[in-house]
């Protein structure tokens, strides 16, 4: 076998061998080893000729990450690390090898030697080896002298440790510390000779401004804060032929050109990410590195000026590339919580229709940048999400539901008023340690709800609403039906006239499918709307043929919006096309309006209070006083009808 396999070691093809497989994959993948270790001996016979600068192979073919990091690093740790990684996650298998590296369980180095060897392979563990950060992101391991004498580990980092990413990056810091403790060095202490922490900020600013952009915007303060409790020094290696003005010839930073590597761990891994950096500390159980919390992080619009953020963001843009959408802007995505079978880790759903509308400017496997929760990921298709909502040329507003619907108004299409939902798995949240917002209330969300009423319903519990109301309806909608909306609501979308029975009888909100945007609107496209309804109806006025304008109150509105009252009675009056205000109408509908000082402001502006003909109850009596008469020149009864033995669930009277 070890003739076979000339690439191979001993202990690799012992694995291969008792690799359990289906016999179609053994055959395929012994095919593809025959075949690499025929290139393989031609290769080795071409070096033989002597015309190459070596005689030796400089790729190494390995058999899976821990013989991978093992001939990277030339240290025989594959069998230890394998095990460990079949036991544990790559993190605490880079720290348990890094700790054992470190105190010369693999070598008899001395111990600059065995700490360089334990930041680099643990580096390499978690960059799976396919990167050149773990050889050449870490320019240099060595101990240093802090003032007071006591020794301290030092890690110079160089610009191709950008390879590694922010959090692995950052990583390499965590396994540092950890090494450091496990051999007795003591804690880096900042500013000892010189004030580095005035370095590291001037050093930042010098390079965005000259040389370019990280991927995060932070704050001076974080950077301070960041230094001076590191406990291993973050230096490096000049990057760039760009000078320091102010902190130069210092005594432990050897450059006063600036040090790319070193602040884009910083910048883009300790304080850019330094919230999932929390989560791997919990994690690993490590200690010493609480002041991270106490880190802004990468700026936000909480805590910094939106459109410092917007333009950052923008300034990294690439010319040409689409811009899809801006954060807490109407009209882009929404964030919608959830999974397909599609997505998952860095890969979002968004609804089949939106590439058409886009002008295939996204497909699928697009790779994007987005704000939360990570910093990209790849788009798949889901169509059980909310789809596009666009407007037509001829001013028809519509949902794009299909493929077929898209290619059909393709063309007819004038304004993009909705991407739809972007799904995005908790998991990803979860990964990136990243704040969880608002969820948007979505068909599941309503059908968990609906589930929780059921139940209340099948055990006889306590209900929100009286008892009668929940026998009622399952007049109108009967179990089984109830029971289909609740366990499949991504399918099973009630009729409008269910919904408002579920809703209202049910006391849960009103189904999503019927829920529109009204948050959405702003003042001035309400006031725009107020005025296109009064210029419709104005005929009627001029010809005197308009009775009255009833403004009807939800049953949540309560006299604690009396202010709010006020303001809208006065806007109303000050900013109206009517000539007439003689013939405005008020209906409240919870009693908490039958109050002092509330039929004296609907007379000071001669508002009507709308009247019903109700039932005797408690709930309904100041609904059909005579005395609540507000206007001197207007009344306005609405008939409901006694009856108290209902057939139609218009006349539940739910009035709080």
């Amino acid at each position: 076998m070890k003739d076979q396999y000339y690439f191979l070691d001993e202990n690799s093809i012992h694995e291969l061998n008792n690799l359990k497989r289906p016999l179609f994959y053994k055959n395929y993948h012994d095919n593809l080893l025959n075949l690499l270790n025929k290139i393989y001996l031609i290769a080795i016979d071409a070096r033989t000729q002597g015309i190459d600068v070596s005689e030796k192979i400089e790729s190494r073919i390995v058999y899976d990450l821990a013989d991978r990091v093992a001939k990277m690093h030339d240290i025989n740790i594959t069998n230890r690390l394998r095990n460990l990684l079949s036991e544990t996650t790559k993190e605490k298998a880079a720290l348990k090898i890094s700790e054992e590296i470190a105190q010369g369980k693999y070598s008899n180095d001395d111990l600059t030697t065995r700490l360089d060897n334990a930041v680099r392979v643990s580096l390499a563990i978690v960059t799976e080896g396919v990167t050149v950060a773990p050889l050449q992101g870490i320019s240099d391991v060595q101990i240093k002298n802090n003032s007071d004498g006591s020794k301290y580990l030092s890690i110079s980092f160089a610009g191709p440790i950008r390879s590694a990413g922010g959090t692995e990056a950052a990583f390499t810091m965590l396994i540092a510390d950890h090494v450091r403790k496990s051999v007795g060095l003591s804690k880096f202490q900042a500013n000892s000779f010189d004030d580095e922490t005035g370095r590291f900020v001037e050093e930042l600013r010098i390079y965005e401004r000259e040389v370019g952009s990280f991927q995060f915007k932070i704050l001076d303060e974080d950077v301070i804060k960041c230094i001076s409790n590191l406990p291993v020094e973050l230096d490096g290696v000049d990057t760039d032929p760009v000078e320091i003005v102010g902190h130069r010839a210092m005594k432990r930073i050897k450059t006063d050109r600036v040090r790319g590597g070193a602040l884009r761990v910083m910048n883009d891994g300790l304080i850019g990410r330094s919230r999932k950096l929390l989560k791997i500390i919990d994690n690993l159980g490590l200690d010493g590195w609480d002041w991270l919390k106490e880190l802004k992080g990468a700026i936000q619009k909480e805590g910094s000026s939106e459109d410092d953020t917007v333009h950052h963001r923008m300034s990294e843009v690439i010319t040409g590339r689409p811009v899809l959408s801006m954060s807490n802007k109407i009209g882009g995505f929404r964030l919608r919580y959830g999974r397909c079978y599609n997505t998952g880790f860095s890969t979002i759903g968004i609804h089949p229709t939106v590439p058409i509308l886009l002008n295939y400017a996204i497909v699928v496997g697009t790779q994007i940048k987005i704000d939360i929760p990570g910093k990209a990921a790849t788009i798949a298709l889901v169509d059980s999400i909310e789809p596009p909502l666009v407007k037509l040329d001829d001013g028809t507003v519509t949902y794009v539901t299909t493929i077929e619907h898209a290619h059909q108004i393709q063309n007819r299409i004038n304004t993009i008023l909705y991407l739809g939902d972007i799904l995005v798995s908790y998991g990803d949240f979860l990964e990136n340690n990243a704040k969880l917002f608002p969820a948007s209330y979505v068909e599941e969300i309503w059908g968990l709800e609906l589930q929780m009423k059921i139940e209340q319903i099948s055990s006889n519990n306590s209900y929100s609403t009286d008892e009668k109301y929940v026998n009622e309806i399952l007049e109108y909608i009967n179990k089984q039906r109830l029971f289909e909306l609740a366990n499949n609501p991504i399918e099973k979308i009630p009729t409008l006239k269910e919904a408002f029975l579920i809703s209202k009888i049910l006391s849960i909100p009103l189904h999503p499918k019927y829920s529109f945007y009204w948050e959405s609107i702003t003042v001035d496209e309400i006031i725009l709307l107020r005025n296109e309804f009064l210029k419709k109806i104005s005929p009627l006025e001029i010809n005197r043929k308009l009775g009255s304008i009833i403004i009807q109150l939800p049953p949540s509105y309560t006299i604690n919006e009396y202010n709010r009252l006020e303001e809208f009675l006065v806007a109303l009056r000050n900013r109206s096309d009517l000539k007439n205000h003689d013939n405005i109408a008020l209906e409240f509908r919870h009693n908490s309006w039958n109050t002092e000082g509330v039929l004296e402001l609907l007379h000071h502006f001669s508002i009507a209070s709308v009247l019903t003909d109700s039932p005797a109850q408690e709930n309904l009596g100041f609904l059909s006083n005579e005395n609540n008469l507000a206007s001197n020149k207007l009344a306005v009864v609405r008939l409901h009808g006694r009856n108290t033995t209902r057939d139609h669930y218009w006349y539940d009277y739910l009035y709080s």
